[in-house]
């Protein structure tokens, strides 16, 4: 059994490399979808993406699934404008979650929580996506602050 003793965070990365694509044919075809088991009981507290490189023409959707299932209705939770260039941070768009998983997005531990894209950029396809999620445990204090976007947390971003 593995023991996450003394974190009360823990990182998640998700890393869809290469050409994005939205191929659900395969499980885990490339460019598509990646996945993760949540740890332990807790709360996603915040969200961070990127592409390595920003594709042309349109927007790449992307949406997070907890057990197979979408927190957002198949709205998504993220998208990246057409671009050019390296790091291309996306749009945010928190509010698809309060109409199905409750903001923030409540896991328990053994969930599996998934990255897939619903649309990617019609013109040349973006490369590289990264997603990270922390996932926090419940502390004393309130536990239904929303999800942080375009950070791993604001505790972090503070020197």
């Amino acid at each position: 059994m593995i023991k996450q003793r003394n974190l009360g965070d823990f990182l998640v990365e998700l890393t869809v490399p290469g050409n994005q694509s939205t191929l659900t044919s395969t499980v885990n075809a490339a460019g598509t979808i990646a996945s993760s088991v949540v740890p332990f009981n807790g709360r996603i507290s915040a969200v961070l993406a990127r592409l390595a490189t920003a594709g042309t023409t349109g927007t790449q959707n992307v949406d997070l699934l907890k057990n197979g299932t979408s927190v957002t209705g198949g709205a998504g939770l993220f998208n990246f404008a057409s671009g050019s260039g390296g790091n291309t941070a996306p749009t945010y768009t928190t509010a698809n979650i309060t109409t199905t998983a409750g903001n923030p997005i409540k896991c328990n531990k053994g969930d599996v929580l998934t990255i897939q894209n619903l649309t990617i950029h019609t013109g040349t396809a973006a490369q590289g996506l990264t997603v990270y999620f922390n996932i926090e445990r419940q502390r004393i204090g309130t536990f239904d602050d929303a999800v942080q976007t375009d950070t791993i947390g604001a505790d972090s971003d503070v020197i």
